[in-house]
């Protein structure tokens, strides 16, 4: 089915449009989609399905303090909320404007948040909140691709351990593609240096993954038990399509 635009827009960071592909919205920057919403389904087969899957591998199954960089159109808030229903998510975002496109189209909900819109890396630096999970899915759209701000080197592994309780863990988006895949190879030797346990997770569409770290992981069994929680097919079928390696 064709998509049909039916927002488009420029703000001083992103310029894109939404677009309506049967009764999927999708937010495209630049040739890249920033996020999803279907009425009825929860689950893309993408990189949120696996970076909100990550949540789970948390110690305790539950976490109760969730850390979002990147909010972009919340399709994410949407999955955790399904997922963790208890936890308390601080989401932040460079990018005010997306988050008034998605409140106004995505139906994204800011009570479900705590909200901070400015750099994600500047909140990390100054806040003194501690965390169960950070969830990491900071990109820019550039002139061809989307491209990571800042490199994950053992720098940026520091500062999010600073914001980590004892048994918190992070998870950062990944893309694997070959114009990435240095990115991801130096990405997955500074985890393996400085992360006692490590862990990835592949969404059965597109060209990403969830890298997760921290001193003591969840079972991947965690996926298995939590398909009970998905009533359509669409969302199952996607759920049982995630691939977790450690």
């Amino acid at each position: 089915m064709k998509s049909r635009s039916i927002h488009t827009f420029a703000t001083p960071y992103n310029v894109g449009r939404v677009t309506q592909n049967g009764r999927r919205l999708d937010m495209e920057v630049e040739g890249a989609t920033f996020a999803s919403w279907h009425p009825e389904q929860l689950l893309t087969g993408y990189s949120w399905d696996a970076l909100s899957a990550a949540a789970l591998l948390h110690s305790s199954g539950q976490p109760g303090r969730i850390l979002l960089l990147g909010l972009a159109g919340g399709t994410m808030v949407r999955i955790l909320r399904h997922l963790v229903p208890r936890a308390r998510i601080t989401a932040v975002e460079l990018d005010g404007k997306l988050v008034d496109i998605a409140v106004r189209h995505m139906h994204l909900d800011l009570e479900t948040v705590d909200l901070h819109i400015g750099d994600a890396y500047a909140y990390l630096r100054k806040t003194r909140k501690r965390f169960d999970v950070v969830l990491d899915d900071l990109y820019l759209s550039g002139a061809t691709d989307v491209y990571r701000p800042a490199s994950v080197d053992r720098t940026m592994i520091m500062q999010y351990r600073r914001l980590l309780r004892d048994d918190g863990i992070v998870a950062v988006n990944m893309i694997t593609d070959t114009p990435h895949r240095a990115v991801l190879r130096e990405t997955r030797e500074a985890w393996s240096r400085e992360f006692k346990e490590t862990a990835a997770i592949t969404a059965p569409r597109g060209y990403n993954q969830a890298l997760i770290g921290g001193e003591r992981l969840n079972s991947a069994s965690v996926l298995e038990t939590a398909l009970s929680l998905f009533t359509t097919g669409a969302d199952r079928r996607m759920w049982k399509q995630l691939r977790v390696s450690r």
